[in-house]
């Protein structure tokens, strides 16, 4: 994944591949993927909120779409 992104914090990637590039991280990172890990990918797109996301695996939040706008929901807290 360095080859395309930095890692300014130990397993966190930033960049601005291509979306084919971004496919293909995505793929891998899903199929390597072991334990309880969580893989978050963001890229500008356009739309309002101006990105786009996925996510894969352990979750203790989420983003979740409300109306067109992508807001986090921690999962399994209960007021």
């Amino acid at each position: 994944m360095s080859r395309w992104l930095l890692e300014p914090k130990a397993g966190v990637f930033v960049g601005n591949p291509s979306a084919r590039v971004r496919d293909e991280l995505w793929k891998r990172a899903t199929q390597t993927g072991q334990g309880c890990v969580t893989i978050l990918q963001i890229w500008t797109d356009k739309n309002p909120q101006g990105f786009s996301y996925r996510q894969w695996g352990c979750k203790d939040r989420q983003l979740v779409d409300v109306e067109g706008l992508s807001l986090v929901e921690i999962v399994g807290n209960e007021h």
